[in-house]
């Protein structure tokens, strides 16, 4: 009998052994691991607390006994939600996931600590595990340093677009010092050309003739113009070659009212405009009892 009882004994302490060990076992295979993004944390703006759980075997090895009840400091709770996932290795071995996911809004800036608990998970054999889910402190950031690394780059975009603005100032000052300024001969022997070449009074189109006519003239003063800035002038010692000269007020005068229709044109009127503007080219000195206005 005492032998008997004996057997017993010793098969319940091998059984409570074995038990033991399973559950032993079973449990550290779990892992538990935390995470908090995005980094880092600013005041009024949601972040995500994570809980992962992972193990080797099938998702519905351990099912949730009892989500660990938070404490939050300097956190307020928004929403919360959990998936399930499975991956199976080279090895064979399927290994499952349970990510429970908290929605969290950071109140104020400064320190915020997050305080989970045990979290209790069970099997399909009816046994319990605890993990402790490790505390969470937090350093919560004034709102107001939410955009720094923007703002550098910001400044860094102007910075960059100022040096080249500059940069392209800087060359086309250069460009400007280097380039000789030409001669008023040859600016007038150029514009003689152009009168001798592209006009023809009895070309048939009298008025597309006359529009030439006062193109070659604007064109005359803009370069007289801009080879004058070209020499070291500038606009405020510039003087335009019309001033006071009584062949540029004819000019300006006549191409102003053929173009109102307030003149009529003829191919005297024309021919008259043609000789005008070449000695105007030429600066020839002309009276103004020579050269009289049109009324």
């Amino acid at each position: 009998m005492v032998c008997w009882r004996r057997q017993q004994y010793i098969k319940g302490v091998v059984f409570l052994m074995m038990l033991w060990q399973l559950v032993g076992s079973q449990t550290s295979d779990i892992q538990l691991q935390t995470r908090l993004y995005p980094q880092p944390v600013y005041e009024q703006k949601p972040i995500h607390f994570e809980l992962r759980l992972t193990w080797n075997g099938q998702p519905q090895d351990w099912q949730l006994a009892e989500l660990p009840q938070f404490k939050l400091h300097n956190f307020m709770l928004e929403e919360s939600g959990s998936a399930t996932q499975t991956q199976i290795p080279q090895s064979g071995d399927t290994i499952a996931y349970r990510i429970f996911t908290f929605k969290l809004k950071p109140i104020s800036s400064g320190e915020g600590v997050i305080t989970a608990g045990l979290l209790r998970l069970k099997n399909s054999h009816g046994q319990t595990i605890e993990l402790q889910v490790p505390e969470t402190k937090v350093t919560i950031l004034s709102a107001s340093e939410h955009h720094p690394q923007y703002l550098a780059y910001v400044y860094w975009i102007l910075l960059c677009a100022l040096a080249i603005a500059v940069g392209y100032s800087f060359v086309l000052y250069l460009r400007r010092r280097q380039r000789k300024p030409l001669t008023h001969t040859a600016i007038a022997e150029t514009f003689r050309i152009r009168l001798a070449s592209e006009i023809d009074p009895k070309g048939g189109n009298l008025r597309r003739s006359f529009e030439q006519l006062e193109r070659i003239y604007r064109e005359y003063l803009q370069a007289v113009k801009e080879n004058a800035m070209t020499s070291a002038l500038n606009a405020e010692n510039y003087s335009p070659i019309e001033n006071g000269n009584p062949l540029y007020e004819y000019l300006e005068q006549i191409f102003q009212q053929v173009k109102a229709r307030q003149h009529p044109l003829s191919e005297e009127l024309f021919i008259d405009v043609y000789q005008k503007l070449y000695s105007f080219i030429e600066k020839s000195e002309v009276s103004a009892s020579e050269e009289p206005l049109v009324k």
